[in-house]
């Protein structure tokens, strides 16, 4: 489930507002925001390789992240 919101951009884009600079990926990253939020805990998005879900190191140790467009 989705807490907070770094960014008031994603915030609107999870809110079904239209986002200029997610324009070329709107869709993908819909998709994936009702993912984590649907997600019932951090092992649910790691059972999901296309989520390549991974750890963040250093100034952002204990985050994570996932991909929205495969790279």
């Amino acid at each position: 489930m989705i807490k907070s919101f770094a960014c008031k951009d994603t915030e609107d884009l999870f809110n079904d507002r239209r986002v200029r600079r997610f324009q070329s990926f709107e869709r993908q990253a819909r998709k994936r925001l009702m993912v984590l939020n649907a997600a019932p805990s951090l092992n649910a998005l790691m059972l999901n390789p296309g989520n390549m879900f991974h750890a963040l190191k250093g100034k952002r140790q204990g985050q994570y992240a996932i991909s929205i467009n495969k790279q």
